[in-house]
């Protein structure tokens, strides 16, 4: 009798001891990770600054922020992609949804872009409302270059051009209809342009251009095109 309770009594002592030991391990871990957070929290600061606003800027890119013009805004910060192929030729399909003009052309190669070719570009993307002429910026058109490269590069497919170069006259009466469009517009400097691309979801389109962080990009699904420019990075949606 004496021999079975000393072996219960032993039974208890040992789980215990177990269990004292399990608990001081699992403190020990708690106190390791907690540790390392403390750690984390310091090299985010000194890599991030505060991170509160790491985390502003996280829910703005995922919920949008509403400016005064009353559409969302989207904040990107990040810095231009490399360069582009100095080395490759650069072709553009265009198609001007107003005026129906097609344009299946070349504008870069060996190294330089094609006099030609940049006027034909200009004038596809003429103001359509006045008929008015600019140069184009030319990182707006290897912007659609590398967005149509990225989307789909087949020759047949078109990129339909919406609104391109926009005279200060137009400008000004557009922005009688909508305060949505900025009084000193891109579209006046000829760093701005409304697209959407043949056999491309729209949705597509505003994908890879917000992914080359090359300039603006606005998201105007109800009217069914994107806007792109080369202006600072950011998005928002229409």
């Amino acid at each position: 009798m004496n021999f079975n309770n000393n072996k219960i009594k032993n039974r208890r002592n040992f789980l215990k001891t177990a269990t004292t030991f399990c608990g001081l391990g699992w403190l020990a871990s708690a106190s390791l990770y907690a540790n390392d957070d403390d750690i984390h929290a310091e090299l985010s600061q000194e890599l991030f600054g505060n991170t509160s606003s790491i985390n502003e800027d996280i829910q703005n890119d995922i919920f949008g922020k509403v400016t005064d013009e009353g559409y969302e805004e989207i904040p990107q910060k990040f810095t231009a992609s490399t360069d582009m192929d100095t080395a490759e030729s650069r072709r553009l399909q265009l198609h001007n949804t107003h005026t129906a003009q097609r344009l299946d052309i070349i504008y870069y190669q060996d190294g330089k872009y094609l006099k030609q070719s940049m006027s034909a570009i200009n004038k596809i993307m003429a103001d359509h409302r006045t008929g008015e002429v600019a140069n184009m910026d030319k990182r707006l058109v290897d912007l659609l270059y590398s967005i149509k490269k990225r989307t789909n590069n087949s020759s047949g497919s078109y990129i339909n051009i919406i609104s391109a170069y926009r005279s200060p006259m137009s400008n000004k009466k557009l922005r009688r209809r909508s305060k949505k469009v900025a009084k000193n517009s891109f579209h006046m400097k000829g760093q701005a342009i409304d697209i959407s691309i043949d056999k491309v979801r729209l949705s597509q389109v505003r994908k890879q251009a917000k992914l080359l962080h090359k300039g603006g990009v606005g998201y105007y699904p109800r009217s069914r095109f994107v806007h792109v420019d080369v202006g600072d990075v950011r998005s928002w949606r229409g």
